[in-house]
């Protein structure tokens, strides 16, 4: 759909005909970020793409909250780390 016809749509740049955006969804329904792709083309983003954005979305996410929980185990771990270096 072209967002320039959606009177909700926020301009922030001149050149967005066509916006795709994913929200990040941690195990907990916790909003933790979000997937955002333009277009400067009229349904610039394809059906497959917007399939293949998800997917790449739904990784991220898992990325981001591995990366989340191997953080909290490094600080409540550093001790011991500290002894193995």
């Amino acid at each position: 759909p072209d967002v320039r016809k959606d009177k909700r749509y926020i301009k922030l740049l001149d050149s967005v005909v066509t916006e795709f955006v994913i929200p990040l969804i941690s195990d907990k329904d916790e909003i933790i970020g979000v997937l955002n792709v333009e277009s400067d083309k009229v349904d610039g983003i394809s059906a497959r793409s917007r399939e293949e954005l998800e997917i790449f979305a739904r990784e991220l996410t898992k990325a981001f909250i591995q990366n989340k929980y191997f953080s909290e185990y490094l600080k409540t771990n550093q001790n011991e780390i500290d002894v193995l270096s």
